[in-house]
């Protein structure tokens, strides 16, 4: 009760599950009820989280490959440890990914009003779902969203999916299209390896 005799009024059960969860917007946090305080909360944590990331990852991909140096140096214990490796850089590619995520998330959430956007590949706001974004945040988020296909050429999902498949492709259109097929397909999966190794692997 308030002091001067009137009843302060409780969050709602949907109110109080907005401001936590998802709010049944699809897995989109919702925000729309809180306050100023607590979007600029989620918007702090959101920017902190995808200013980190790109530090995260680089940070373990040298500690692997001053792993993998070392390893070296021993010789055949290389090979016994290959199988931690992998999977000491599939949680570091795992941990990544979930940052990039949970930062989208809150940003989105903060920044609009906690619906789901459909936001089209120009970066231009879908008025249909009304949400209320400016246009170059919306551009922004989008932006984001795409490079999370950088992962796919990341260790180790390029080792053990991304090359076998586009290797696979490779050798298909290098069999099967005359000509030009071959010096084509091995040009791409020159470049792919370029870009794996020379800017994507530390590319944040």
């Amino acid at each position: 009760t308030h002091p001067g005799g009137s009843p302060i009024s409780q969050p709602s059960a949907s109110q109080t599950a907005s401001v936590v969860g998802g709010g049944g917007n699809g897995g989109v946090m919702d925000l729309t009820n809180a306050g100023a305080k607590t979007r600029l909360a989620a918007l702090t944590a959101g920017e902190l989280l995808h200013i980190y990331r790109p530090l995260y990852w680089t940070a373990s991909e040298r500690d692997h490959a001053a792993h993998s140096m070392h390893m070296h140096q021993l010789g055949g214990l290389r090979h016994t440890r290959s199988s931690n490796e992998r999977l000491t850089m599939l949680k570091s590619w795992v941990i990544g990914l979930a940052m990039d995520v949970m930062s989208h998330r809150l940003t989105l959430a903060a920044t609009s009003n906690g619906r789901p956007t459909n936001i089209p590949f120009r970066g231009h706001v879908d008025t249909s779902s009304n949400v209320h974004m400016p246009p170059a945040t919306a551009e922004e988020l989008q932006r984001r969203k795409m490079r999370w296909m950088l992962y796919l050429l990341r260790c180790p999902v390029w080792d053990v999916l991304t090359r076998p498949v586009a290797g696979g492709l490779a050798a298909f259109i290098a069999r099967f299209v005359p000509l030009l097929g071959r010096p084509f397909a091995s040009y791409v999966m020159s470049l792919l390896v370029y870009w794996q190794r020379r800017h994507f692997m530390l590319e944040g």
